[in-house]
């Protein structure tokens, strides 16, 4: 971008309202610190190279069983004023940008149906405070759920004023929320970064000590993470305008030998865009201004030593460094593959890209130097401590594990899902992409993108012989997978039905190490404990004495079909009626708990559906 002048005159005092501790938990894009001069970009004019659109898209993922959440902006004006009239962090005239909210649940960018910011289709920069932060609160929209349970929305960031020649810059944060670029959907998507002083208030805030240039609140260090939510054969990144070299043609960008010369420009790339060769800058620097730029006058309070350069770091830690990145003006491509090296094609080999998440960082970034990126994968947010954000998936694979007693490899009534049981799920490379453990139904679910994936069982329930594949392949394309069960039985057809006695003295036999009752999960000790205390007249303890040995008589292979639904009720009942809270068996609900204990003692006698053990 071009060089914006601006004089070292009278300073004023500035009282930043709002401190993290005041305002509660965010993540921030790119950070939450609102005196660091760290921000996203939009430009637009001839007087600012911009290789990114005067839009921005990013996504807002919201996890599921939120009911409401918040999105702020960080002088989200376009080169508006504070209450004593002095501008911020933006450079060139006055504009007016939309922020629009759209639900994206399968994330496809298909709705263009807003949800209203403050009562209003769009949000308004003409409406935001300078230098401060705005926060609109948003009732998560049934619009936006997707398959697997998660929010997502797009927000779009428009410049209404084409006619405007300026650079706004902004951050963008979240509350009960994640905010990340949506650089993969639709298509890749280019964006903006600066390290920004728009004037002689700013340059205050980031020099404290002004005209000192110790201490500072920013040190040309940047920071971008990126998801990659499965393996990959390579990871590309292209720099643009990063205006590499120094004032003095000391330092010289050179040309990129994997990058493809002229005519060759990225099919995104904007008009301003040059092709890749050595770049063309000021006064026989191929920077314009250069990133080591001329520290006379102003200039002391935006050069930032050394040229920049950026290291790309792996989820392994592999890290890789561009030092050479782009001149003015061009794009040039950062690419790390598994294939072998050849440095036409490639700038590093690396024997795997795997799944994770990954950092870009950026050092030497000069201020007021407008440079752009686009990323492989969606960029994240940060939390106020500048961790990367947990990425969001819209889409589900399970479902369950269960106990196959009559081995047709299919969960009939009275097959119950068996706890505890680890699984994990691979992408098509054999990755491991994360584990998960069946609840006391039984189920398990992964949260994943669109794509094909492999569930496979790691730890089968002890004692127990598969009845169906112990790994299960499916291809997610717009909505959730349930359908990956996997079914196990003792080595003996039936073992027979153990009564209230045999359980509460054979610890070893059970099948399990927790049980869930009434929807509290009992501990083995815990639950042997009240089998052993005399119900006293409280039917809640009763009942519960013959529910826990029906349940594990069905868990260890018996046929309970004749049982199901007399345990599901018994469950409904003890949940009612939590465990020692003293209902008497002559009361209506005593009456009601008495005959379904009746019945699951005949059952765990043996008198129903299965034989008794001896």
């Amino acid at each position: 971008m071009r060089f914006l002048r601006w004089s070292i005159g009278a300073w004023v005092v500035l009282l930043l309202a709002g401190s993290a501790a005041a305002r509660g938990a965010y993540n921030c894009l790119p950070t939450c610190d609102s005196t660091d001069a760290r921000f996203l970009a939009i430009a637009n004019g001839a007087s600012f190279i911009t290789l990114s659109q005067p839009t921005l898209e990013l996504e807002i993922a919201v996890p599921r069983g939120t009911a409401s959440f918040t999105i702020g902006f960080f002088d989200g004006d376009a080169r508006g004023v504070d209450t004593g009239g002095t501008p911020h962090w933006d450079q060139g005239s006055p504009a007016t940008f939309s922020y629009t909210l759209y639900p994206d649940p399968l994330r496809d960018h298909s709705s263009a149906i807003p949800i209203p910011l403050s009562g209003s289709p769009s949000a308004l920069s003409n409406d935001m405070p300078d230098n401060a932060w705005i926060d609109y609160t948003v009732a998560t929209d049934p619009s936006a759920q997707s398959p697997g349970g998660h929010y997502f929305y797009r927000l779009s960031i428009q410049l209404l004023t084409p006619a405007a020649v300026m650079t706004n810059a902004f951050k963008v944060r979240t509350g009960g929320a994640v905010v990340g670029g949506s650089a993969l959907f639709p298509s890749p998507e280019p964006f903006s970064y600066i390290a920004n002083i728009g004037g002689n208030a700013d340059a205050q805030i980031v020099y404290p000590a002004f005209p000192a240039l110790t201490p500072t609140r920013y040190d040309g260090t940047f920071s971008f993470y990126f998801d990659q939510p499965v393996s990959q054969s390579d990871v590309v990144i292209w720099d643009g305008d990063f205006d590499f070299g120094k004032f003095d043609g000391s330092i010289q960008d050179t040309d990129d030998p994997d990058t493809p010369g002229a005519p060759f420009r990225p099919s995104w790339a904007t008009t301003d865009a040059v092709p890749e060769e050595m770049g063309a800058g000021l006064a026989g620097a191929t920077g314009s201004p250069p990133d080591d730029r001329n520290p006379a006058g102003a200039g002391i309070y935006l050069q930032k030593s050394p040229s920049i350069f950026y290291d790309l770091v792996f989820p392994d830690g592999q890290t890789f460094r561009n030092d050479n990145p782009s001149g003015n003006q061009e794009w040039e491509q950062f690419k790390i593959s598994t294939a072998p090296f050849d440095r036409s094609q490639m700038d590093f080999h690396t024997d795997a890209v795997p799944p994770g998440i990954y950092q870009v960082t950026m050092q030497g970034v000069d201020m007021q130097n407008l440079n752009a990126l686009l990323l492989p994968g969606r960029s994240l947010c940060v939390s106020e401590a500048g961790s990367p954000c947990v990425p969001l998936h819209p889409y589900l694979l399970g479902d369950t594990v269960f106990v196959d007693a009559n081995g047709n490899g299919v969960q009939d009534p009275g097959e119950p899902g068996i706890p505890g049981v680890t699984l994990e799920l691979l992408d098509e490379r054999g990755y491991p992409l994360g584990t998960a453990v069946t609840g006391a139904a039984g189920h398990y679910a992964f949260d994943v993108d669109s794509y094909s994936y492999t569930a496979r069982v790691t730890v089968p329930p002890a004692g127990y012989l598969a009845t169906t594949s112990e790994q299960c392949q499916a291809t997610i394309s717009t909505a959730n997978v349930l359908t990956c069960d996997f079914g196990y039985r003792l080595p003996s057809p039936a073992p027979g039905t153990g009564t209230l006695g045999y359980w509460k003295n054979h610890a070893s036999a059970w099948p399990v190490e927790s049980i869930t009752v009434g929807g509290v999960t009992y501990t083995k000790a815990q639950a042997i404990q009240w089998l052993s205390t005399p119900p006293r007249g409280d039917v809640t303890v009763s009942l519960f004495q013959q529910l826990i040995p029906a349940k594990l008589n069905v868990l260890i292979g018996n046929d309970g079909s004749c049982v199901t639904a007399t345990i599901q009720a018994a469950d409904a009942w003890l949940q009612q009626y939590p465990l020692g809270s003293r209902v008497s068996s002559s009361s209506s609900a005593g009456q009601t708990a008495t005959a379904l204990q009746n019945r699951l003692d005949d059952y765990n006698n043996g008198r129903l559906c299965a034989p008794h053990r001896d």
